[in-house]
This record gives structure tokens, C-alpha cells and sequence, in this order.
């Protein structure tokens, strides 16, 4: 029983090795059916659309150009010319308003009259200014309590002669020690000492 083998048995390895062979096969044409697939595009899509990238025409479209900036416009100066005759000294003027100073003191205290002169100098021919911050030595007069009444007193000096002219400064303090002062007065600009135009004189009343 053991010691026959039998038909069947002779052919069992050819047939395991046919099925293995087709087997074999099969896969390998089934492999490459599908590796074609893959790899072979497909011509089936159709190309997307692009879109219309043609320009537009040039009336299709509306430019609008800036408007232009206002442009500003230069201030006139006043030329510098003009500038410096306004600083000028009307000359004539002053000349015509020279004359004597009377002052009154219609108050209760001793007072001290101060004077300070001012230079005025002619215009240069340079083109200069005419008008300079330069003074002549200051002087000075003391009055009493009323001295002067209400008509007042001409004031002079023994060594030059005095005429009050626009311009010059004149102030006037108490010398009691109370610290009472009056002004500081500018001849021509403030309104003490007012000019009578028919003694030609500057007239200073001093307010109690």
C-alpha cells in the first residue's frame, strides 16, 4: 500500500507548475494593462476655456485727467524803498514844531522835571536810515508845589539854547518820597505836552 505510487501522484507537480506559469502570465498582462492606462493621458477633456484677454479698445473706456491745482498766487511786498521812507523823519515837520517848553505844577508835591533830547539826523546819501537812537545830554528843572499857577513857566538852560522838538522825552517825578511820577512823556505822540501853534511852544501841566 505504501511501496506503489500512483498515477495521479506522477502528475501532481507538472500541473502545480503549468497553474503557477499562468498564473504568472495573467498577472503580468493584466499589469501592464493597467501601468497603460495610467500613463496614456486621456484626450477625452476638453481644454478649458480662457478668457477673452484681447484689450479693450480705447473708446470702450472713459480717462479722466486731473484737474490742475490751483496755483498760488505771489503776495505784492512793498518794495523796500518805501519802507525806508516810512522810517524817515518828516524833517519839515519837525523843524515847524520846534519851539520853547512851559511847564506848570499845579500839584501839591515838589517836583523834578526831566528832559532827554533826541537827535535827529538828516538822511544820509548811502540810503540809510535817517532816524537814529542817539540823545543829547538830559536836563532837568525842579518846580514847588503850585509853582507855575495855571499859565506856567518857560524853562531854559545857561548853557545852550532849548527848543523842545518831537521826538524828545520828557518825564517828571515827586521828590518827597511819595514815588509819584508822571509821564514818561513823548513829545509829538502822546498827548502832553500838547504845541500851541501860536506862542510856537510845548505846553506840560502837570495833572494833581
Amino acid at each position: 500500500m505504501w511501496g506503489k505510487q500512483s498515477r495521479a501522484t506522477k502528475w501532481y507537480p507538472a500541473i502545480v507548475i503549468v497553474s503557477v506559469v499562468v498564473l504568472c502570465l495573467g498577472s503580468a498582462w493584466l499589469f501592464s494593462r493597467v501601468s497603460s492606462g495610467i500613463q496614456q493621458p486621456s484626450n477625452s477633456l476638453e481644454p478649458l476655456s480662457t478668457p477673452d484677454a484681447a484689450p479693450k479698445s480705447p473708446t470702450a473706456t472713459q480717462t479722466v485727467a486731473p484737474s490742475p491745482s490751483p496755483v498760488p498766487k505771489p503776495r505784492s511786498t512793498a518794495p523796500a524803498s518805501n519802507n525806508q521812507a516810512l522810517a524817515k523823519p518828516d524833517l519839515a515837520a519837525i523843524s515847524a514844531r520846534q519851539g520853547a517848553l512851559r511847564v506848570s505844577n499845579p500839584t501839591d508835591y515838589p517836583i523834578r522835571v526831566a528832559l532827554l533830547p533826541k537827535v535827529i539826523k538828516a538822511a544820509s546819501t548811502t540810503g540809510e536810515t535817517a532816524n537814529q537812537s542817539a540823545y543829547e545830554p538830559s536836563a532837568h528843572w525842579d518846580f514847588d508845589p503850585q509853582e507855575g499857577g495855571s499859565k506856567g513857566l518857560i524853562v531854559s538852560l545857561p548853557d545852550r539854547a532849548l527848543k523842545i522838538k518831537p521826538g524828545d522825552i520828557l518825564v517828571a517825578f515827586a521828590q518827597d518820597g511819595s514815588r509819584r511820577y508822571w509821564g514818561p512823556y513823548v513829545v509829538g505822540a502822546t498827548p502832553q505836552p500838547m504845541w500851541n501853534s501860536k506862542t510856537e511852544e510845548w505846553q506840560l501841566v502837570l495833572e494833581p
